[in-house]
């Protein structure tokens, strides 16, 4: 994978996570204002399972074929006949599995919502192999345009039912939609199609290798979700349903930028694995211009949370506000936290991978329960905790393989830290100053974006920060190419 595909694949990549987020966040817009905070808290009790089965599917032997070096169609097919086969039996488990489910959390209804929303696992199947083959090939625009294009007409379908009454039921039907238009429209457009051929010793091969990955996503998602089992069960579903709208709405431009990082470095990496100082040199620019864009837009709605949540969601959701705002916070070192581990997975070394992340969910463990205590806020505290505490750890192991030492990392971010920091208290008493006004929401997060951002380029101008030069240089690799 060269440079220019890179920068290709982050503008391709991004184009397709933003416009897909932009669309479904319209949608959101639409059913939150419509729905109950109630019913968000069953559609996050519903995506905590969803999410078991999901990670089984994407994550682990679809990274062994990335880096793989030339991968076969019998690779191809024996990932994609696996795939199909694992996701019926999750869906079987999920199926008979349900009643008990609805039983732990005091939710009847949540046995038939668990039931035909894990369709989409069955459905996706038929859809991952032609991912997973695109981005082996670095072709992420035909990528972005299919996904773009099935995210539009399922979210079409979604509206149609929230105007029509269907409740819950819309969001439920919109992501069944979409599974099925992403499935069949890749294998209508792209010529290539997976045989049901399956090869024992190919299976192997990839199972030895992503079966630590899957063991590892696993356990990312229990512990990711951890906070929505323990909120869907200790606390009124309203109180989750609160949690979830925040979180989600905190994870439109962290998840969006973690998956075009994952997506687009796992090959870069690959491709200079043997190659450490050119590894270095690409991991250390894209350390600096995501810690840069990320910090800065996380703080500015933060921020301008309470005026952003009056003016799209209504006052009924005033009370998640403060839940956000904590979120943000822990929202900073998020992608750099995913995106780094991908230097082990395009090394090879599961291994170091597993052992890093074992430790992680060992003090992961530790803090939330003492956190219980504490209540939602507490919870919600030991999220920025462990998001710090994670870096570190991350930084650590991996400087070591890289020879790119975790005081160097400090030093290379450090600038950026510090204008993120002077960024949030002059943002936060201008916010303070705007709103003695009787100023409307849309224009205090106007004059938010307007006169924060100003601050902040003047901020980087004045230190010479070393981000201007990690940008520069980017450009500077697509324009020889």
């Amino acid at each position: 994978m060269n440079n220019k595909s890179t920068i290709n694949g982050f503008i391709w990549t991004a184009f397709q996570q933003f416009g897909a987020q932009i669309i479904g966040f319209i949608v959101t817009i639409l059913m939150t204002r419509h729905f109950e905070p109630s019913e968000f808290g069953l559609i996050a009790m519903m995506t905590f399972f969803y999410g078991i089965g999901y990670t089984i599917l994407q994550v682990g032997m679809s990274s062994s074929i990335i880096r793989t070096a030339d991968p076969d169609s019998l690779d191809y097919s024996t990932v994609f006949v696996s795939n199909l086969i694992i996701s019926l039996i999750i869906y079987c488990l999920f199926f008979f599995c349900a009643p008990l489910m609805s039983s732990f959390f005091n939710q009847t209804t949540l046995t038939s919502i668990i039931r035909i929303y894990s369709l989409t696992l069955i459905i996706d199947a038929f859809s991952s192999i032609y991912i997973t083959k695109l981005t082996k090939e670095a072709n992420f625009k035909k990528q972005a345009a299919i996904q773009l294009l099935t995210s539009i007409c399922s979210s079409f379908f979604g509206v149609l039912l929230v105007f029509n009454g269907f409740g819950i039921w819309s969001y439920i039907y919109m992501v069944l939609c979409q599974s099925f238009l992403l499935s069949a429209s890749f294998w209508i457009i792209i010529p290539w199609k997976p045989s049901f051929k399956f090869d024992l010793i190919k299976f192997k091969i990839h199972f030895r290798f992503g079966y630590k990955l899957i063991i590892v996503g696993l356990m990312d998602n229990l512990m990711n979700n951890l906070y929505t089992f323990i909120f869907a069960k200790f606390f009124p579903i309203k109180q989750l349903g609160l949690y979830s709208r925040a979180d989600s709405l905190k994870q439109i431009p962290v998840l969006n930028i973690t998956q075009i990082l994952t997506k687009v470095t796992l090959p870069l990496f690959a491709s200079y694995q043997n190659n450490k100082e050119e590894l270095v040199r690409y991991y250390k620019n894209i350390l600096l211009i995501v810690l840069f864009c990320n910090s800065a837009l996380l703080i500015y709605v933060a921020v301008s949370a309470e005026s952003l949540f009056l003016l799209v969601f209504t006052k009924k959701w005033l009370p998640a506000v403060p839940y956000f705002q904590l979120l943000c916070v822990a929202g900073i070192f998020q992608p750099i936290n995913n995106y780094n581990m991908n230097v082990l997975t395009a090394m090879g070394n599961s291994r170091l991978y597993l052992k890093i992340d074992v430790w992680k969910k060992i003090a992961s463990i530790v803090i939330i329960g003492c956190s219980l205590y504490f209540g939602m806020f507490g919870l919600i505290i030991s999220q920025i905790i462990l998001s710090i505490l994670f870096f570190f750890i991350n930084s650590y192991f991996i400087g070591k393989v890289i020879n790119y030492s975790l005081r160097g990392q400090l030093s290379d971010i450090f600038p950026t830290l510090s204008v993120s920091f002077f960024f949030f208290i002059f943002l936060y008493s201008f916010n303070t100053f705007l709103n003695t006004y009787s100023f409307s929401s849309f224009l205090i997060i106007f004059i938010n974006l307007i006169v924060g951002f100003l601050f902040y380029g003047i901020c980087i101008f004045l230190f010479k920060m070393r981000i201007l030069d990690s940008m520069v240089r980017m450009y500077s690799i697509v324009k020889k190419k």
